[in-house]
């Protein structure tokens, strides 16, 4: 699971929080490598379980979650998961610097500064400008001086600073706006050339451009 190289395969994945009732019962699925996956449907119908099984934060009650033809398991999910960016809902901002948040968990003398600006660059983070100090701005607890689509943005940079070759946008864009998702979108559009896409939202526009959406 060192380089991914083809495809994701859920081969008749079952699974259950509590053994009564099923998430997904012998569910199959294959996302192939540069692909951008759409998945959609209401609240409560698998989405999230969905994200947790692929990230190997879950594991099958039967059935194998394959990567390029190996099983995802316990010793093998911290590997793959090194090649996952995400972007949740709610992103984590600290109270620190801009790059310090993009590279969250790099301690300080380790962060390159150069990719930050690279990161930013991709993640149209177009409010360098009107910070004091650019990247080296501390941009408060929670991003309190920030708004909802810039905090996105800065959740994304923090996704390509890994240089991940899947990105996974979790509702990335369900508190926001009609213009600042299409922002959003347009930034997804952009990264289609150059990483395997997963994006799950209850906005048919998020992913109107995408290779394909799943409805769950």
């Amino acid at each position: 699971l060192y380089i991914f190289r083809d495809k994701v395969v859920f081969d008749s994945v079952s699974f259950s929080y509590d053994s009564i009732s099923s998430v997904f019962d012998d569910f199959q699925m294959t996302i192939v490598k540069g692909e951008s996956v759409g998945i959609m449907g209401p609240s409560g119908c698998g989405k999230s379980t969905f994200v947790d099984l692929f990230c190997g934060l879950l594991i099958p009650d039967s059935g194998s979650i394959l990567v390029d033809g190996q099983i995802l398991d316990k010793q093998s999910a911290p590997f793959w998961r090194k090649k996952l960016g995400y972007v949740p809902q709610s992103p984590y901002i600290f109270d620190g610097t801009l790059a310090e948040n993009i590279a969250f968990g790099v301690p300080d003398t380790k962060i390159d500064m150069q990719k930050i600006e690279h990161c930013c660059q991709r993640a149209a983070i177009d409010f360098l400008e009107w910070l004091p100090h650019g990247v080296k701005t501390v941009i408060g607890e929670r991003g309190i001086r920030l708004s909802g689509g810039q905090r996105q943005r800065i959740a994304i940079a923090r996704a390509l600073y890994r240089e991940p070759e899947i990105i996974i946008f979790d509702e990335a864009t369900s508190a926001l706006d009609e213009k600042k998702d299409n922002e959003i979108k347009d930034l997804i559009r952009g990264l289609k050339t150059s990483a395997t896409l997963i994006v799950v939202s209850h906005r048919p526009s998020t992913v109107s451009e995408l290779d394909r959406v799943v409805f769950f």
